[in-house]
């Protein structure tokens, strides 16, 4: 890539979807030992049941007439899901001043994953800790089997430290403070073998200061609040059906399935 991806410019193309952001806000939340039970199996299911109910497009991607579309929106930037990476594609977009268009298939925005992994920030290097970039990047690669797109994993390892920065600006301003698990444990990872474990998750608590509306809320809605004060709003129950493509294969928009039609 000639051109480094950054928050600043990673959303200057025609189109982006809540997979650009992905990496830079992954992590997941703790389960205690009484949690890990009963509830993975219903999770579990539930998982199961989601997929059966998702068409995978394997083979060939639906066909819809334009005498089916009943309305045509246009926009310069397309975020697909309201989800952790997409609301913060769309804070992002917000901030920039960009014309831009967050569908959800919901009603309201997605749960949020509370902790997401960033590296080598603020209080990481404060608390006398730093990661090891190349050993990180190495793990990540061997976890992936050499399949994933490591100029995506670099893009995380280089600017995340960035990225929480900035999110962290936006949870002040709604009275949360930075909560940084700088415990590495015993260097197993919870999978039972050896293996490099950085000092990277986050995670956000309430102040005494926050207002008791905003201590009940998760990080996706205060994300709906801060791009509803830039004039900005998700659109809801937009199902994705199809991807629209140019003759080179590059997608230039999305056909949604709405109650009233597709849009």
């Amino acid at each position: 890539m000639e051109k480094g991806i950054s928050r600043r410019n990673f959303l200057t193309g025609a189109l982006a979807t809540a997979g650009v952001a992905a990496v830079a806000m992954t992590g997941c939340s703790p389960q205690t030992a009484s949690e890990g039970g009963s509830s993975s199996a219903a999770a579990q299911s539930e998982s199961v049941s989601l997929l059966t109910q998702t068409p995978a497009w394997l083979g060939e991607a639906p066909e819809i007439g334009e005498d089916e579309i009943v309305e045509t929106k246009q926009t310069s930037l397309l975020i697909i899901g309201a989800g952790n990476a997409g609301m913060t594609a769309a804070a992002t977009a917000a901030d920039l001043g960009l014309d831009f268009i967050i569908a959800e298939k919901a009603g309201q925005v997605a749960k949020t994953r509370s902790w997401y992994g960033a590296v080598n920030i603020e209080e990481c290097l404060e608390g006398g800790q730093e990661v090891d970039t190349i050993k990180l990047n190495n793990v990540l690669r061997q976890s992936f089997c050499g399949m994933n797109d490591m100029r995506v994993v670099r893009v995380w390892i280089d600017e995340s430290a960035e990225m929480h920065t900035w999110m962290r600006s936006i949870m002040d301003q709604f009275g949360y403070d930075v909560n940084f698990d700088g415990d590495q444990g015993d260097g197993r990872g919870g999978v039972g073998i050896d293996m490099y474990v950085p000092p990277i998750q986050v995670n956000y608590v309430a102040r005494e200061d926050c207002s008791e509306e905003h201590a009940e809320m998760a990080r996706n809605e205060l994300l709906e609040e801060y791009i509803g004060d830039k004039g900005y709003q998700v659109t809801y129950n937009h199902d994705l059906a199809k991807l629209v493509t140019d003759e080179s294969g590059a997608v230039k928009g999305a056909i949604f399935s709405t109650g009233d039609g597709y849009v």
